[in-house]
């Protein structure tokens, strides 16, 4: 399968959804938080055991904020277009920052590898637009050479992608279908994502965020628990 360029499971996706919903309420909807707008389509339609359609629960996110326009926007961006939120404003109402994991890393690709007799064969997909994809490499290639240094495992492998630059460029040589090819790999920055609190990333918490914190998450969260 290609699961891996293809496939988007919708329980984290829904989970995503849901953490933008409730941090764009707590700040544009006067106190309305995605516990009340939950609970709102509980007594609509869980109670009642009323089935549901996608334009229900929009209006009952109409409902509860009193305001269709708000409802319309957010269904239109984030759940019949499947637009991304931007996530960065909106956790930096709590004094957390969005940031690249490894700002100044190289990377080849996220993939998972077979480490067996000396040998580091791919063992899922290349995605797309990643280093490794775009060099031609996919799931069953092993990878034999890269920029002239052998590799004959994992922990090479690493070292080698670990001594590159972003945008620098090597050559990359792997066994695809029983034959031994080269191309050329361009190392891109590091796509990965974390979040932090303003005290860790030693920026000033605000009193406003650390109020927004401490309603959202808790008390203890305030301080950075």
């Amino acid at each position: 399968t290609n699961n891996a360029n293809t496939f988007v499971s919708y329980y984290p996706y829904g989970a995503m959804v849901a953490l933008a919903l409730d941090l764009t309420l707590r700040r544009d909807a006067g106190g309305v938080t995605l516990d009340d707008y939950m609970r709102a389509v509980w007594a609509r339609h869980g109670v009642t055991e009323i089935p549901y359609t996608i334009a229900d629960l929009e209006a009952v996110l109409a409902e509860v904020t009193g305001d269709a326009a708000f409802a319309d926007a957010f269904f239109a961006a984030h759940v019949h277009d499947g637009g991304l939120p931007d996530y960065e404003p909106l956790l930096a109402q709590a004094g957390l920052k969005l940031q690249r994991r490894n700002p100044d890393a190289a990377w080849a690709g996220s993939v998972g590898f077979d480490d067996d007799d000396g040998a580091l064969t791919l063992s899922s997909n290349t995605t797309i637009g990643s280093p490794l994809y775009a060099a031609g490499l996919d799931r069953g290639d092993a990878i034999v050479s890269l920029g002239g240094v052998a590799i004959g495992g994992e922990a090479d492998w690493d070292a080698a992608v670990a001594g590159r630059a972003i945008g620098e460029s090597a050559a990359i040589r792997f066994v695809s279908r029983g034959a031994e090819r080269s191309a050329e790999i361009t190392f891109a920055p590091d796509p990965s994502l974390q979040v932090v609190t303003y005290e860790a990333a030693g920026l000033e918490l605000s009193a406003a965020q650390r109020a927004f914190r401490a309603a959202w998450l808790g008390g203890d969260a305030a301080d950075g628990g």
